[in-house]
């Protein structure tokens, strides 16, 4: 595809023919579509390649890959209208500029023996010979070679000299002053029947030789090196396959079942912003091939704000997913694109959570219980071109402003608003009164109430600065954010809250009253109940508390959120705290007291789990303890998970470790200077290599049942 910006655009145009394109940058275009009901309306599309490419003055122009004539130092064409410059020779030198304004740097690599006259293509030089062909493409975003062996007759590997001005290599990378501007990619083959073979690539003393080892693959062969410019695009697709497969560089990703491997895949776009109300979103795929049976997917949202791409299989596991999730079954056409159903739900989800400007989005698209054997693969960046990763678009639209500067209520009266921003600066009532508002955002700066009256909101943000009730009143929110800042309630009366964030800086209660919050985030910085009042939230998938989450004195800290901690999550008293989630703590787990801590998650304890006193914790999970599990007093810890212990278990008191495991890892279990303990090890199928140490153990009682070795 010579210019892919200007296709997109004239689909949007197809589609809505009074669009204004208002935004470009490397890998997203923004139209902004006529008013309706005083809603301001976009169209987003993104791609994980690029779009765009920035001439000398920092403005993005439009990627453009065909060839244009050159005549000067010995090249006959050039490339025109991309971020770096390619210039090609008949004989098949070619220069490469990372950055097509600064021509200091480069890479050049020597003439192709013997090829003949080449053949000019749109975006490239061909040469055909009796045994092989080799074309030079020129895309938006790399350099390609392509290297065809038509027969037995034609040569297994091909060498080139190469020069390097004002640039330095460190492995397959090329950098200028120490940073990464291009990347000789592996080389991959595959032949007429389909089967991919790696290539061997060495670069040495000033060359560069790519072999291929035929035998067993049906001609013709096609040997594809690259040379990438857009480098770390590549990490933004991939898949996720059986116990440990991760890759980010293949030419496909499959997703389904794989014979019996259960196979995903991922998705990111860079540089979106979406807002407000999602009226129409899909993604569009390219296959890789045909379908093997029918496959199963279901595409969910990675729950994060601005999530970075995965670089391990454990990092892909890791991810939070939306609640919301949309089925994708069924086979896709080959040879054309295919485009998803209304993932809406899943995008206003991330909305709703999260301020998304000029920032990474992150979709799963995985297995949703495929038989054995049933697969299809999609193209990614990585295939020929850097042209067919997967495509994203969505319509949005947001609303105006009833006041943008200050709404004040000194006395007794009723400020009410019906509006999509009822103040930014600040909203004061100061008296006795009431203030109701009915629109996106009630306060921006800050919401105060100083007297005994209702500050009641059923819009999206309350206040991004600060929201205080100082007296006895009563602060009710339906919105998604009550506060950004802090919210405050230092007397017995209750906030309440039934929003996506109800504190995302901190949330204290300093005296008897409650704090109650059905959203998706009650506090991102800390959570605190330093009496003995109530702490509860039921979320529906986002995050009870995303730094530190104590309760101090004898309260209750009750939570069914995804994640209840993901700093440090502390009963120092003989309170309790019970825990439904996703991750019910990342970092760290401690009970000093008495008390009880239940949880009942996905990880369980990614850190440590410490249980000091006489205490009880219980856990199940498919990961129950990342690191180690300590119990140092006379306590029980029970657990039931996938992976009991990946570090290893410690009894140094009388305690009692129950543990059920599902497989490997192997579980290690420590009886240091412990005696008169009871250890129960019960495996499931596939579980072996366990190990208990007795030093210095007395009179120990081990039960193993059903585990190998």
């Amino acid at each position: 595809m010579a210019n892919p910006a200007s296709a997109i655009r004239a689909e949007v145009l197809a589609r809505h023919p009074d669009a204004v394109l208002i935004e470009r940058g490397l890998s997203h275009l923004r139209h902004q579509l006529p008013d309706l009901d005083g809603r301001h309306r976009f169209v987003l599309n993104a791609v994980i390649g690029a779009l765009h490419y920035k001439d000398d003055k920092g403005a993005w122009q439009e990627i453009d890959d065909a060839l244009e004539d050159d005549g000067a130092d010995g090249f006959s064409v050039r490339t025109g209208a991309t971020g770096h410059l390619l210039r090609m020779a008949a004989d098949g030198k070619r220069r490469l500029y990372p950055n097509r304004y600064d021509i200091t740097r480069y890479v050049e690599f020597s003439a192709l023996p013997s090829v003949g006259t080449p053949q000019r293509g749109p975006n490239y030089l061909a040469w055909d010979r009796p045994s092989f062909a080799i074309k030079l493409f020129s895309y938006g975003t790399c350099v390609k070679f392509l290297f065809t062996l038509k027969d037995t007759s034609a040569p297994t590997s091909v060498s080139f000299n190469v020069a390097l001005v004002g640039l330095t290599r460190s492995g397959r990378f090329l950098l200028a002053d120490g940073v990464p501007v291009a990347e000789m990619c592996l080389p991959t083959a595959i032949d007429a029947a389909g089967t991919e073979r790696d290539c061997t690539f060495t670069l040495s003393a000033g060359k560069v030789t790519i072999a291929l080892d035929t035998s067993g693959l049906v001609f013709p062969i096609e040997i594809d090196p690259t040379v990438d410019v857009q480098v770390g695009a590549s990490a933004n697709d991939g898949y996720r396959a059986g116990a440990t497969t991760w890759n980010a560089t293949e030419t496909n990703a499959t997703i389904g079942q794989f014979g019996s491997t259960v196979c995903h895949a991922w998705t990111r776009w860079i540089g979106v912003t979406l807002a407000g109300t999602i009226g129409v979103s899909y993604i569009s795929v390219y296959p890789y091939a045909a379908a093997s049976g029918t496959p199963l997917r279901k595409i969910y949202g990675v729950d994060e704000d601005n999530p970075a791409a995965s670089t391990t299989y454990q990092e892909f596991d890791a991810d939070p997913l939306t609640t919301a999730g949309v089925d994708w079954d069924g086979v896709w056409t080959v040879g054309q694109w295919n485009q998803s159903g209304s993932l809406n739900s899943i995008f206003q989800e991330l909305v709703g959570s999260y301020t998304i400007s000029n920032d990474a989005v992150m979709l799963q698209i995985r297995d949703d219980g495929s038989a054995v054997s049933n697969y299809q693969a999609m193209r990614t960046w990585d295939y020929s071109g850097n042209l067919y990763g997967a495509k994203l678009y969505i319509e949005y639209s947001t609303g105006g402003a009833v006041l943008w500067g200050e709404a004040a209520l000194a006395a007794n009266g009723t400020l009410a608003a019906s509006g999509k921003l009822i103040a930014k600066g600040t909203a004061t009532l100061s008296g006795v009164g009431a203030m109701a508002a009915a629109g996106l955002r009630t306060a921006w700066g800050a919401a105060t109430l100083s007297g005994a009256g209702s500050l009641t909101v059923a819009g999206n943000l309350i206040a991004k600065g600060s929201a205080a009730l100082t007296g006895n009143g009563t602060l009710a929110a339906a919105g998604r954010l009550v506060a950004q800042g802090s919210a405050v309630l230092s007397g017995s009366g209750t906030l309440t809250a039934a929003g996506l964030r109800v504190v995302f800086g901190a949330a204290t209660l300093a005296g008897s009253g409650s704090l109650t919050a059905a959203g998706r985030l009650i506090a991102r910085g800390a959570a605190a109940l330093s009496a003995t009042g109530s702490l509860t939230a039921t979320a529906l998938g986002g995050a009870v508390a995303w730094g530190e989450a104590a309760l101090g004195a004898t309260g209750s800290l009750v939570a069914a959120g995804r994640l209840l901690a993901k700093g440090t999550a502390s009963l120092s008293g003989v309170g309790t705290m019970t825990a439904v989630g996703l991750r019910v703590c990342r970092a760290a787990a401690a009970l000093s007291g008495t008390g009880t801590m239940v949880a009942v998650g996905r990880r369980v304890l990614r850190g440590t789990a410490n249980l000091s006193g006489v205490g009880t914790m219980t856990a199940v999970g498919k990961r129950l303890s990342f690191a180690a599990a300590a119990l140092s007093g006379s306590g029980t810890l029970t657990a039931v998970g996938r992976a009991l212990l990946s570090g290893r278990a410690v009894f140094q008191g009388t305690g009692t470790l129950v543990a059920t495991a599902a497989g490997p890892p192997p579980t290690v279990i420590d009886l240091r200077g412990s005696y008169e303990n009871t250890v129960e090890l019960t495996g499931g199928d596939g579980s072996y290599g366990n190990i208990i140490q007795l030093r210095g153990s007395e009179e120990p009682v081990i039960e193993l049942e059903g585990s190998d070795g």
